[in-house]
């Protein structure tokens, strides 16, 4: 039986402010909304593949971006995020219900922010100061505010430059995926069975077997990847000791 690769989908997407009423500048209670916040575009790539896509409100109406995520969500195994489980699977949950979706085929959510904070002590764990720290790559700079209020105005040359840094935030986020993935013991979602002889984090066929791992009342094989590094766990082979 041939193994299916896990398809790992890495996204990232930009989001219209809230237009509101209020009476204060700062810490202000909203008052009532004009409109909305809305999905203005959004990055992806396959692991693996070279090409970036980008998609906006350049081109498409909100629902086809919308049908688009939910269509790429239903083939993917694996979404991967900066932040995305405080923002984007959840502003995304968001759209795919707003617009009368079911929920797309379950999928490992992994959080490149959450792995940073998890295995590592950086001072910060923003995506653009992790990617500098690890030489790695930069976000790409723009004029702040201004760029997401030329996109509502309908102007083309924000909207390219949105799109732009859309797929810089991704082609670093796969970096940072690719940098951070072999720190992790237990890849989310994958075991090593005892036939299985491929790198559970890089799929690689170069592994070795390198030790015992001990627990309570418990021995597993220790594995290693000479590809990326990674190391794991599977089931101890009585028949090599």
């Amino acid at each position: 039986m041939i193994r299916r690769e896990p398809k790992v989908l890495l996204y990232d997407i930009e989001t219209t402010p809230n237009l509101a009423w209020v009476f204060e500048h700062y810490e202000a209670n909203v008052l009532g909304y004009e409109k909305q916040w809305e999905l203005l575009s959004f990055a992806y790539k396959w692991l693996n593949y070279p090409k970036i896509k980008v998609l906006s409100q350049r081109t498409h109406t909100e629902k086809e971006l919308v049908l688009k995520l939910h269509e790429l969500f239903d083939e993917a195994d694996f979404l991967v995020a900066h932040n995305g489980d405080e923002f984007d699977f959840k502003k995304t949950n968001a759209k795919f219900i707003e617009y009368g979706l079911r929920p797309p085929s379950p999928a490992v959510k992994i959080d490149t922010k959450k792995l940073a904070k998890r295995y590592f002590k950086f001072n910060t764990n923003k995506l653009d100061d992790l990617c500098e720290k690890l030489k790695i790559g930069r976000k790409l700079t723009h004029q702040g505010i201004e760029l997401w209020l030329g996109c509502i105005r309908g102007e083309k040359k924000c909207f390219l430059k949105m799109e732009e840094y859309n797929r810089q935030d991704v082609r670093i986020l796969e970096k940072l995926y690719l940098k951070l993935r072999p720190w992790i013991l237990k890849q989310p979602g994958i075991s090593l069975a005892e036939n299985q002889k491929q790198c559970p984090a890089c799929s690689s066929y170069k592994i070795i077997k390198r030790g015992i791992c001990y627990g309570a009342g418990w021995r597993k094989q220790k594995y290693s990847c000479l590809d990326c590094g990674a190391w794991t766990l599977g089931v101890l082979d009585y028949s090599d000791r």
